[in-house]
């Protein structure tokens, strides 16, 4: 992945809002001559993700900021653990501490949730996927923190695949089986569509429409096993891929993995992210 102007923008806003005119402290205290180090460490067990973030912001800052990784974007890190070392003036390393460490933080934190859930589903079969639950001007970021995770992403957004959901269902004059044929109709056959089902009859008739995808929306292991089983005796068979969707998270998600689904999407990746332990720790070349 490379940084564009839309994650770049984000990043130098980022730093403004935490730095304004200056680090007043760092400014007032230390001699701009002064050089230093600092190193980034893992406080608790992760995987690590933002390394793309954290250099740009040492471009951003100071064009002298050494930047050298000891774990790369997907390893693995045990608490104690040095992820980077920074070098060079001190003031600006001072100043880029909170704004690193929170983008690194919260990127990782998704990444580890993604690595966690994506070892459960690995013995199944199942992808897991994401959301469009995300941190509003984030979604690039949090969606590659979820794939360096070894999760899967979902669509973008609302422009690049067809989820006709209940509130469309439920606002459309016509059935079910006619929703997914007027949509096939009126959009390019490059373009999957999927359509969200909350009964075996909601699914029945969607599946005569013949849609890419149909998601099985709010099910007991039960009930998806019924799906499952009806979609793939059906005149589809394997050829329309089955996704559930409903509150998923790591506490609940096992009953589903062997029920035969192809994905399963989990909001909880990037929605409700507790930020993962990581330090800066300094050490200033104190000069004559």
């Amino acid at each position: 992945m490379n940084l564009d102007y839309h994650n770049k923008e984000l990043v130098r806003i980022a730093l403004a809002e935490d730095i304004g005119s200056g680090d007043v402290t760092s400014l007032t205290l230390i001699p701009a001559s002064m050089k230093g180090t600092a190193i980034i460490v893992a406080k608790q067990p992760l995987v690590v993700c933002g390394m793309l973030v954290a250099q740009y912001l040492c471009e951003l800052l100071h064009p002298e900021i050494k930047l050298d990784w000891q774990i790369n974007d997907g390893d693995y890190a045990n608490s104690g653990d040095t992820i980077a070392s920074l070098s060079g003036p001190y003031q600006p390393i001072l100043a880029l501490e909170r704004t690193l460490l929170n983008f690194l933080q919260h990127l990782s934190a998704i990444s580890s949730k993604s690595r966690r859930l994506s070892e459960m589903a690995k013995p199944h079969q199942v992808k897991i996927l994401d959301t469009r639950k995300t941190t509003p001007g984030w979604r690039t970021l949090e969606k590659y923190a979820v794939r360096i995770g070894g999760c899967f992403n979902h669509r973008h957004g609302l422009f690049d695949q067809v989820l006709i959901k209940d509130t469309h269902v439920d606002a459309f004059p016509g059935t079910l089986t006619e929703t997914v044929e007027i949509t096939r109709q009126k959009n390019d056959s490059a373009i999957k569509i999927e359509i969200e089902v909350r009964n075996m009859d909601e699914l029945a008739a969607a599946l005569k429409g013949r849609p890419d995808i149909v998601m099985l929306d709010n099910m007991s292991p039960e009930q998806v096993k019924s799906a499952v089983k009806f979609v793939r005796s059906s005149e589809l068979g394997k050829s329309v891929l089955i996704e559930l969707s409903g509150g998923m998270n790591e506490t609940n998600i096992s009953p589903y993995f062997a029920c035969g689904a192809d994905a399963i999407s989990v909001g909880e990746l990037t929605h409700s992210i507790k930020a993962v332990d990581i330090g800066m720790y300094y050490q200033p070349e104190h000069t004559q």
